[in-house]
């Protein structure tokens, strides 16, 4: 699909977000497997999975299981052991950081089957580009708080990786508080016939010094312009 506003028309080339999945439940263990974004080191970024005996991630409450991703593969699979399973539901969350802010993905046991259909991961998608701004919608978790984590947007020319960033073109931070919704990045230009990223993060950008690693991505849409 293309978005188009003015002259300038958009077109996602490729989205790319983190996903989790449950492989195999015993009474003591649970098999997950993992997809990161392309570059990312899991291990060395402290990724981690963790546990709550919730339908959804209580955010607010220590997880009954926290543990690092094993190694450095952008996807893998791994077995959580020292578990009592209980026949009741459970979360797994999947974070990019070391944060619980930094969850970006999570996948769910359920004792029950629920016909609601909620967010599994983080993306985001375009909603309108001009010449100097574009807007775009992003939906997180849900009980996220993306406003209150300090989550932020930013842009760069051609096709970029947050893992050895030089600065965006724009930026935008997330001030609303609601799961899902809209934000705009203006005062920068948009060129037709060129490439750029927009990648979404789950904390506020630390460090001014560039190039740099901004390891919470947790989404990244590629698009061109014509």
């Amino acid at each position: 699909m293309s978005y188009q506003a003015g002259k300038i028309i958009a077109t996602p080339v490729e989205l790319y977000t983190c996903s989790l999945e449950v492989k195999d439940v015993t009474a003591d263990t649970i098999a997950v497997k993992y997809k990161g974004l392309p570059g990312n080191q899991p291990n060395l970024y402290e990724n981690y999975v963790s546990l709550w005996p919730s339908a959804t991630i209580p955010w607010n409450i220590t997880p009954i299981k926290h543990v690092l991703v094993p190694g450095d593969n952008e996807q893998g699979d791994f077995v959580i052991h020292g578990l009592t399973i209980k026949p009741t539901n459970y979360t797994l969350g999947y974070g990019v950081g070391n944060m619980i802010s930094d969850i970006c993905t999570c996948a769910q046991i359920l004792s029950v089957d629920y016909m609601e259909i909620v967010p599994y991961t983080v993306t985001i998608s375009i909603s309108r580009v001009d010449t100097n701004s574009i807007t775009l919608n992003y939906v997180t978790l849900p009980g996220y708080l993306p406003g209150f984590y300090q989550n932020w947007v930013g842009l760069w020319e051609g096709f970029a990786s947050p893992y050895f960033a030089v600065p965006p073109l724009g930026q935008t931070v997330i001030t609303s508080n609601a799961s899902q919704g809209s934000a705009g990045i203006t005062n920068v230009t948009i060129d037709p016939n060129a490439a750029y990223t927009l990648i979404y993060f789950m904390g506020p950008l630390g460090s001014s010094n560039w190039p740099q690693c901004i390891c919470n991505a947790a989404a990244m849409l590629y698009f061109t312009t014509s």
